[in-house]
């Protein structure tokens, strides 16, 4: 899949997304989307990931392509970016402000926008709507347009980029390529004390259980490659979802965020849950959620 640019060259806006193939169908009985939380990953279509979440740089760059405010009448604007370096990932994003991230890379290269707003971008009465079944995606995914190309991927569809083998093919329990532990040399995350959950992961013990020291993100680019050629789908930070964590596509409902965190441990066994970068664990989050450990990545549509 070939490199996407995006920006003005003349302008010095400029930056490329890497967008990676999903491919393969994993659900050829075609499950009912309507349930995808239940299945989730179960996609009758292919798709591009990007290789990295978006960084500092890329976003601000888009603020300055946007030339407004980015502001709206939902909660979550004005929080400044966490000045960490422009290699490491945007935050803190919300939800909402992903929304209009992902818009502007559609407007920009002539396609539909992804998500619905009503009023005027870069003012305060700029609000999230929802798209009649009409003009939905699948009918059911009332926040995305049916013709759109660029999205924040829903969580079937970042779970499949993180966790699916295409060549055996076959589902992991962990991203890494061979389907092992991930260790604190190739993900960067918090990593429990005990044994063996310390000898697994190869924890830092030096750094107190960190990966890194000080302690925080490191650049989106940095650490081992994934399953399917992704970085850091598990740990450093969490990333958002389009997906209501409930499944209840309404404008209030809380947002899925996946990957885990810089700060948050990875356990050797057990039930996958919040603390881990399993393809089980997951978290809710308000859309409005303005925290310095959530940034995003997107997907590009190969068909609509």
């Amino acid at each position: 899949m070939p490199v996407q640019t995006f920006g003005s060259v003349t302008n010095g806006t400029n930056f490329d997304l890497d967008f990676l193939p999903i491919e393969q169908w994993t659900n050829p009985d075609l499950i009912d989307p309507l349930h995808e939380w239940t299945t989730l990953g179960y996609l009758p279509y292919d798709f591009g990931i990007s290789k990295f979440a978006i960084t500092n740089e890329q976003w601000e760059k888009f603020e300055l392509e946007l030339g407004l405010e980015i502001t709206g009448a939902d909660p979550g604007y004005g929080t400044d970016l966490c000045d960490n370096g422009p290699t490491k990932s945007a935050c803190p994003i919300t939800w909402y402000e992903a929304c209009q991230f992902v818009n502007w890379l559609n407007t920009s290269t002539g396609n539909p926008a992804c998500y619905k707003f009503n009023g005027t971008q870069g003012t305060t009465d700029y609000a999230l709507d929802l798209w009649t079944t009409a003009d939905a995606y699948w009918d059911y995914n009332l926040y995305r347009n049916r013709h759109t190309i660029y999205c924040i991927p829903s969580e079937s569809e970042w779970v499949k980029a993180a966790y699916w083998n295409q060549n055996t093919p076959g589902w992991q329990e962990w991203a890494t390529p061979d389907g092992s532990h991930p260790t604190q040399a190739g993900w960067n995350f918090r990593c429990c004390s005990q044994d063996p959950c310390r000898n697994d992961f190869a924890c830092s013990v030096e750094h107190g259980g960190w990966s890194t020291d000080p302690h925080g993100q490191w650049p989106v680019d940095q650490g081992s490659v994934e399953l399917n050629g992704t970085y850091n789908m598990m740990g450093n930070i969490w990333e958002w979802t389009e997906t209501p964590y409930e499944g209840v596509f309404d404008l209030l409902a809380p947002r899925c965020v996946r990957g885990g965190n810089w700060n948050h441990y990875h356990r050797h066994s057990g039930t996958a849950g919040v603390n881990d970068g399993r393809r089980g664990s997951r978290a809710s989050y308000a859309a409005g959620t303005d925290d310095h450990t959530i940034g995003f990545r997107v997907i590009r549509l190969l068909t609509v």
